[in-house]
This record gives C-alpha cells, structure tokens and sequence, in this order.
C-alpha cells in the first residue's frame, strides 16, 4: 500500500471515529441506550489509539535514528497490553 493510499485511509479512519464520538456523546448526553454509548465511546478511542499509532511511525521513520523507533515500538506494546487487550477480554 502506497504511502498516499495510507493516508487516505488513516484520514477516512479518523473521520468515522469522530463520528462514532459524536454520536456516542449525543446518546450519552440525553441518556439514551447507556451501553452502546459506551461501546461507540470504547470504539471511538480504539480508532484513535489507531491512527495516532500510525502517525507516529511515519513521524519516527522520519528521522532515521534507532531511539525514535525504539521508543515508538516500547510505547505501541505498552498502549495493546494496558488499552487493547483489556479492552478486548471484555
């Protein structure tokens, strides 16, 4: 995958994030189906721990140091062991 297609879709990707956010807030705000406002809220970060994972490895792959990549590669495990796998044990 080229790196423009990429972009499009990481951009596409945050868009629906945003929605799912957006919808999640205005049922969360006037107290409607509790649960799956959750759910969309939980999706809505998972997008976004998403596409903030992969800006920050274009932006690492940028400056050509082993430090950058190494802290981006510590920091991705840290986000699935502490956010994605509790998320997804349920």
């Amino acid at each position: 995958m080229t790196e423009l297609k990429l972009k499009k879709l990481v951009n596409a990707t945050a868009f629906f994030g945003l929605m799912f956010l957006a919808v999640a807030l205005i049922l969360d705000y006037f107290n409607l189906l509790g649960s799956i406002s959750s759910l969309l809220t939980a999706v809505a970060n998972m997008v976004a721990y998403v596409v903030i994972a992969i800006n920050a490895f274009f932006y690492a792959k940028t400056k050509r140091n082993i430090a950058y990549m190494l802290s981006y590669v510590v920091a991705v495990v840290l986000l699935v062991i502490f956010v994605i796998l509790p998320f997804a044990a349920g």
